[in-house]
């Protein structure tokens, strides 16, 4: 019974994480022309970072203490480290320059990632068999590249929001990794038959990153032709910072996986 409760605690907590990205994100918005409402103030907005952050502590304490699964241990800490240097960057982050908002902005989805991770780990239990990596490239290092890709994505995305790049770049950026996002569902979701113990473990995240990737693209395109101050531009932009952080989280969790499903292929 304890596995399944630590489960929908930290899905709960990943639900959390991702409301206040959404409350964080509003309040960018908000502060330009035409911005609209923020979804919360900033001091609500403070407070459930509080209560989130509390929230993570008391789940990695409690995960550490029942022995769970070191994975989902140490992605619990690891969301516990970011939450806290998340807050102290936000903390200064409105009257502060556009590199501390960015790193504001970066370590918030960093989280939201890194809770789908501890979700993800809980429900792990160990294979009877790995199931062979074969073909070129192997799966297992291809997850992990494209997570890599997804990262400096995220941060391209995060880094055109606080005016430290140009647009031009985050969209050839999108454009290239919706290549390898497809690949990689495509890998996952096509392992031979004559290999699986029953079904294919990897299916369900593979589906789920495919219609995240693509919401993703097709948001970002449609943000990118829509004038500032359009209707609607506000609601786009900030659903555009959320999948972008889901399809984040839904790559990591592919990867880990990925790794945990596949044996590691011998060297030659």
């Amino acid at each position: 019974m304890k596995t399944p409760l630590c489960f929908w605690c930290a899905v709960l907590l990943c639900l959390c994480s991702l409301f206040l990205l959404i409350s964080g994100a509003s309040l960018i918005q908000s502060r330009t022309a035409n911005g609209g409402e923020p979804v919360l103030s900033p001091t609500a907005h403070k407070i459930l970072a509080e209560a989130v952050g509390v929230f993570a502590v008391v789940l990695a304490l409690v995960l550490t203490f029942i022995k769970t699964a070191k994975l989902a241990v140490l992605a619990a800490w690891i969301s516990v480290a970011l939450v806290v240097a998340d807050a102290v960057a936000g903390s200064s982050a409105p009257a502060a320059s556009h590199l501390t908002g960015f790193f504001h902005s970066l370590l918030a989805q960093f989280f939201v990632a890194s809770t789908a991770v501890i979700a993800a780990a809980v429900t792990m239990r160990p294979v009877a068999s790995s199931i062979p990596d074969k073909g070129w490239p192997s799966l297992r290092g291809y997850a992990l590249f494209t997570c890599v890709l997804v990262v400096f994505q995220v941060m391209l995305g995060a880094g055109f929001r606080h005016e430290l790049v140009g647009i031009m770049w985050h969209i050839i950026g999108a454009l290239l990794l919706a290549l390898f996002l497809l690949g990689l569902a495509m890998m996952a979701l096509n392992l031979p038959k004559e290999v699986l113990p029953s079904s294919n473990p990897l299916k369900a995240p593979a589906v789920v990153l495919t219609v995240l990737a693509g919401t993703q693209i097709t948001l970002g395109l449609t943000v990118a032709s829509l004038r500032s101050g359009s209707p609607g531009m506000t609601a786009m932009t900030i659903s555009h910072a959320a999948i972008a952080s889901l399809t984040l989280a839904s790559t990591v969790v592919l990867t880990v996986l990925a790794r945990h499903h596949l044996a590691k292929r011998a060297a030659a």
